[in-house]
């Protein structure tokens, strides 16, 4: 379960002005700065999961990648001793833990962004109105 500081979205109650979407951007991303990752420098939290490359790199001084899936556990040869195998698989928990909180991140922000939407009194305001990646819209 993740925990975000802003919980809910600012709701925008009259017409969206580009203060009142900076404020809700600024909201996303802080939610996604938030929850730690080793991704990125790691000084980041997930905030690229939200924010343009670009301005991340510019941010971060560094890209942010997240892991492959390591697949299924490797089977270990016989002569591997008990500190290598141990080893390889915290690597891969490491791994798919990180893929699996991104995943989370991004899901969360993605409903909290439906709900808001929902909530939002400006009928003509859509997800391409706002400064986010296209992976956080909905298919």
């Amino acid at each position: 379960m993740l925990t975000f500081p802003h919980l809910q979205l600012m709701p925008i109650a009259s017409t969206p002005y580009n203060t009142s979407l900076k404020l809700l951007t600024k909201e996303i991303y802080v939610n996604a700065h938030v929850v730690p990752s080793t991704c990125g420098g790691g000084s980041h939290g997930h905030l690229s999961l939200v924010i343009p490359i670009v301005e991340y790199i510019i941010i971060a001084g560094i890209g942010f990648q997240l892991p492959v899936h390591p697949g299924p556990v490797p089977m270990h040869a016989a002569s591997a001793n008990a500190a290598t195998q141990q080893e390889k698989i915290c690597l891969i928990e490491a791994t798919i833990k990180e893929l699996i909180t991104a995943m989370m991140v991004q899901e969360e922000i993605k409903k909290q962004l439906s709900l808001w939407l929902i909530d939002c009194t400006w009928p003509h305001l859509t997800m391409t109105h706002l400064a986010l990646p296209t992976s956080l819209w909905w298919p």
